[in-house]
């Protein structure tokens, strides 16, 4: 369970910059939900990822993962029990790296100077094999000379390999094509029903928000301004998510990225 109780952030305090992002907000994440965040630019959607992540502070307020307070621990140790996949497919792997390198760093199965071993391989093969692209028989390529959607499925896995407590997708397949998109969605919803990961999940196009996962949170301006699950969010349609958003909100929806099929 992932608890935010009454968060506040300041960012560039004490500057002409500066801005409050976040005023007395509260949000629990319950286990194994897998929630779709949507909401306007700038409302907060991924500044709510960096405060979970501890890569922006808070000015006060706690986090709770999992019965721990972990509120002032630094981003590096968060790391350990958070797996974050970001827009850009170039991040998150060592490019230069095999692929079999990269898992081998990201499945924590011994030291890098122990050396990768025939179980070692043939389990990275297994892991492999379930994303259905080939990458099983590319176990030596360098993760540089994969495609988009292929570095992107190994980051995924990566970042799942050790189950982690808390998962966070930060529009990771927007800067992919739709065919390549739709099937990093599909992969990741296998992985993260089959371990029952928590998980979040910020995306702009409206009608995965509502296909992926059991809740979806709309922002706006640091808030939660609509949150549904169940039947209410089964019944939804793209035009309510903006009709609700209009009552929500008192402004129409405006996103340079935003897609609405």
């Amino acid at each position: 369970m992932l608890e935010l109780k009454n968060i506040s952030v300041i960012l560039s305090k004490g500057t002409i910059n500066e801005k409050k992002v976040f005023d007395d907000f509260s949000l629990t994440i319950n286990d194994g939900d897998f929630v779709t965040i949507i909401g306007s630019n700038g409302a907060g959607k991924s500044s709510l990822f960096n405060v979970i992540c501890g890569n922006v502070s808070t000015v006060s307020g706690s986090i709770i993962l999992n019965g721990k307070d972990i509120t002032m621990l630094p981003d590096h140790k968060r790391a350990r029990m958070i797996g974050r996949l970001f827009q850009d497919p170039n991040s998150g792997t060592a490019p230069d790296m095999t692929i079999e390198e990269n898992l081998f760093l990201a499945s924590g199965r011994g030291h890098w100077m122990s050396g990768i071993t025939k179980a070692d391989r043939d389990y990275f093969k297994e892991q492999l094999s379930t994303l259905g692209m080939g990458l099983e028989d590319k176990l030596n390529r360098p993760v540089k000379l994969l495609s988009g959607g292929q570095r992107q499925a190994v980051t995924l896995l990566m970042a799942t390999m050790s189950k982690p407590s808390l998962l966070l997708l930060d529009e990771h397949t927007a800067a992919l094509d739709p065919k390549t998109a739709d099937v990093v969605l599909e992969m990741t919803n296998n992985i993260v029903t089959k371990n029952n990961i928590t998980c979040l999940m910020i995306t702009h196009n409206m009608q995965s928000a509502l296909d992926y996962g059991n809740r979806t949170l709309m922002m706006q301006d640091g808030k939660i301004i609509f949150d549904t699950c169940g039947q209410e969010r089964s019944e939804l349609t793209i035009n309510d998510l903006l009709t609700k958003f209009k009552e929500n909100s008192g402004k129409e929806f405006v996103s340079d990225k935003m897609l609405l099929s």
